[in-house]
């Protein structure tokens, strides 16, 4: 459908591409930091001795567990990164399929996108996306990452919830607070953040479709 209604077809495809190959990128990043402390987040009452020395420093694995932490640290914030990222370039496909490109692709993101939408599905969709509390959170969190400092990623070891794993510290930003969480919780949520391309992308396909009907 696309080669059909443009002469130059190629910019739509590659921002199509795009879209694609991000979603490949960023599921890398969250398989691999989901993975990479499975050996050492245990929730057993066995397990405190030897997580406490990991802690402190001193055990006999720490090399392996040093890796294992930077595998983790690395991916997690690209993971963030590239969710955010996900939607600012599924803006720059949706500029191109249905405003014709009538967005400077300079200045063409998410919420530029929203302000220039018609009322559709689509636009309830990114409404109820940006509206939410993960999304929100991811936006923060790549900001204050890229701009500001790292946000904190300390291993810990939860005696009262009998686990151990890596905690995401709590930072502030444009006034709003946010708290520290288990860096599973996070991936999970912002993996439904990625999720939500689903539905707008379905979306898309409608109302680009309905537009050459």
């Amino acid at each position: 459908l696309i080669k059909a209604n443009y002469q130059d077809y190629e910019k739509p495809l590659n921002a199509l591409s795009s879209v694609d190959r991000i979603i490949n990128l960023l599921m890398y990043h969250f398989y691999t930091a989901r993975d990479s402390m499975n050996q050492f987040n245990k929730s057993d009452n066995g397990i405190h001795e030897s997580n406490l020395k990991y802690i402190l420093g001193i055990s006999k694995d720490q090399l392996t567990f040093i890796r294992a932490r930077l595998t983790h640290d690395a991916n997690l914030i690209a993971f963030i990164n590239s969710v955010r990222n996900l939607y600012d370039i599924f803006a720059q496909l949706v500029n191109i399929l249905l405003l014709e490109s009538r967005i400077d692709e300079s200045k063409c993101d998410i919420y530029k996108l929203l302000e220039n939408l018609h009322e559709s599905c689509l636009k309830n969709n990114l409404k109820e996306l940006i509206g939410s509390y993960w999304f929100k959170y991811v936006v923060a969190f790549s900001n204050i990452s890229k701009h500001r400092m790292l946000v904190t990623q300390q291993y810990s070891l939860d005696l009262i919830e009998n686990k151990s794993g890596v905690k995401i510290g709590a930072f502030s930003y444009r006034g709003k607070d946010y708290p520290s969480y288990w860096s599973m919780e996070i991936l999970e949520s912002v993996l439904d953040v990625k999720n939500s391309i689903v539905k707008c992308g379905s979306n898309l396909n409608l109302l680009y479709a309905k537009k050459y009907a």
